[in-house]
């Protein structure tokens, strides 16, 4: 049997991070919680996660602090970015850490879902940047 997969979650706002961490659970994912950049980076350097999925505007250490941190450290996990903003397309360009995926808010759980399984199924390798492309703004 696999080993389930883990997500970690990093949304400054309870609410969004109960429910996505719930939606993933429900799911059969290993998830865990963080409320800003710095909490998932103490979470990064204690373990290894198969994706990462992070709001961009956070007080504190933002979505992009992490995506620094990530780069500067090597990490492997894909990444998910989730914004309200239209205007981060370097993010998929791989200016900062490379971004698999971004959800545009607001998003529906369905689609959250479809690119959380496009990007961690066996076959599913390479489609979350190509898929996204495809439906930017379309979640």
């Amino acid at each position: 049997m696999a080993a389930k997969k883990r997500v970690l979650v990093v949304d400054d706002q309870p609410g969004i991070l109960d429910l996505l961490a719930e939606v993933l659970l429900s799911s059969g994912y290993e998830v865990e919680r963080a409320m800003d950049g710095q909490e998932a980076t103490v979470a990064l350097s204690q373990g290894r996660f198969d994706l990462v999925v992070s709001d961009l505007h956070m007080p504190q250490w933002s979505g992009f602090d992490l995506l620094h941190w990530m780069k500067a450290n090597e990490r492997m996990e894909k990444v998910v970015v989730m914004t309200g903003s239209t205007e981060h397309h370097d993010l998929l360009e791989g200016k900062f850490y490379p971004v698999e995926s971004i959800l545009r808010k607001p998003f529906r759980i369905p689609a959250f879902l479809e690119t959380v399984e496009a990007l961690l199924c066996e076959d599913g390798i390479g489609m979350g940047r190509q898929m996204n492309r495809a439906r930017r703004g379309a979640a």
